[in-house]
Order: C-alpha cells, then structure tokens, then sequence
C-alpha cells in the first residue's frame, strides 16, 4: 500500500467516524455511508485503490436523477447487472 492508498483510507474512514451517516446523494439519502462503502467494489488506479458505488446503488442513484443520459446509462447498467447475476 503506497501513500496515497494510506491517505484515502483514512479520508473514507474518517467520513465514516464524523458521524457522516447518510449520503446526500440523490436516491441514496436514507442509506447509510458506511453501507455504501461496504458495498463498494475497489478498483486499483495505478496502484491508488479507489470506491466506486456498488451497481445497485447507482442504477437507483440514476434513476432518480433521469436525465436522459441516465436514462441511457440505467439501461446498460441493468444489462451488466444481469450478465453478472448469470455468472454468479
């Protein structure tokens, strides 16, 4: 683990410790930080390992906001979702 993986692991944890509960994102409100975190799937960025929202998480997250881009992206993201539910 270099630094930056050491600084972005105390960020998140410290979002989490600060009492952030809840997301301020839209379709996500009532879900708690911590949940979304735990969900996360961790992707490595040239050695930075980075959270992204966990596919349920932002397939609901899209379809609240519904712009038409989002639209576009629900329905992509519901096919990977699928694909990977058949893979198991």
């Amino acid at each position: 683990m270099d630094m930056l993986d050491d600084e972005l692991l105390r960020f998140w944890k410290a979002l989490n410790d600060n009492n952030v509960r809840y997301t301020n994102m839209k379709g996500l409100e009532n879900i708690a930080f911590s949940e979304c975190l735990n969900m996360a799937s961790i992707a490595d960025l040239e050695g930075v390992r980075v959270p992204f929202l966990h596919i349920n998480h932002l397939i609901e997250n899209k379809r609240i906001v519904n712009r038409p881009k989002d639209q576009i992206d629900v329905i992509e993201l519901e096919k990977i979702r699928k694909i990977r539910e058949e893979e198991g």
